[in-house]
């Protein structure tokens, strides 16, 4: 079925009851799990280097897979972007920056066969174009003004794309390949300073603070992520030099798997 942004957000309120099984993506692949169940897609063009959120609400009884890919003879090796939650009445969301312009095709799935618990429902798909945060590149980040003390942010990932990539040897101890936001902040030498991340509690975040957006991984000073979503993330430090630094929020999920994503509070104090 083809969509159009032409006059804005589009809605499309469907079902996959009558639907049958078209695509079966691999589950190495960008939903992280194969996709048995029926599905149903949608064309839509989109432009190379504009922003894109499709969301999926499901009703109760239906564990749905989103995912977005661009030619119909290969969807597993052109999915450009995938989402699935892992229960059954969870909603979906994903967001795409296509590299290039053309027509792009969204698909309604499961992970479940026909065969399994939860594999049809009825849903509402929202796809919409928006402008995306100004700090969701190291080099865009946001400076954060410690002159009149600490300093408390409260920001959202949800639309936020990977930008730094930190290796599982690094500083966080586990790796970065989540949506992630970055803050740049000036601490001065000999001073104490605690970076705190609150994240909600269905998002496992990490932290970590670094000084060059080109070697992240190689001036990374210090970072924080525990296995548990909600879990609160510290660094404390003490610089022997007065220096820039900048502050990632990330994640070692990758966008669109569960706890990949969402809301937190950043204190620097």
């Amino acid at each position: 079925t083809p969509l159009s942004l032409a006059s804005g957000p589009v809605t499309v309120v469907d079902h996959t009851f009558t639907a049958t099984e078209t695509v079966d993506l691999v589950a190495t692949g960008c939903t992280g799990t194969d996709t048995e169940g029926v599905d149903r897609f949608y064309s839509v063009d989109l432009l190379a280097g504009h922003y894109y959120q499709a969301t999926l609400s499901v009703a109760a009884g239906f564990d749905a897979a989103l995912y977005v890919f661009s030619d119909c003879d290969n969807p597993s090796g052109t999915c450009i972007a995938g989402a699935e939650a892992g229960s059954e009445g969870v909603a979906e969301t994903l967001v795409v920056r296509p590299a290039q312009s053309g027509t792009y095709y969204l698909g309604v799935d499961s992970p479940n066969s026909v065969t399994q618990n939860f594999p049809r429902g009825s849903y509402t798909l929202i796809l919409r174009e928006f402008s995306p945060a100004s700090n969701e590149t190291c080099s865009t980040a946001t400076l954060l003004d410690l002159s009149g003390g600490g300093v408390e942010v409260v920001a959202d990932t949800t639309t936020a794309f990977d930008d730094v990539v930190l290796p599982a040897a690094g500083c966080t101890g586990t790796g970065t390949i989540g949506a992630d936001f970055f803050y740049e902040v000036v601490l001065l030498a000999g001073q104490s300073y605690t970076i705190t991340l609150t994240p909600d509690v269905s998002y496992n975040a990490a932290l970590y603070l670094f000084t060059s957006c080109s070697n992240a991984a190689g001036t990374c000073v210090a970072g924080s992520d525990h296995p548990q979503a909600g879990a609160l993330e510290v660094i404390n430090i003490t610089p022997t030099v007065t220096q820039t630094y900048i502050i990632g929020v990330d994640s070692a999920r990758k966008p669109g798997t569960p706890l990949a994503q969402g809301s937190f509070t950043l204190t620097v104090e």
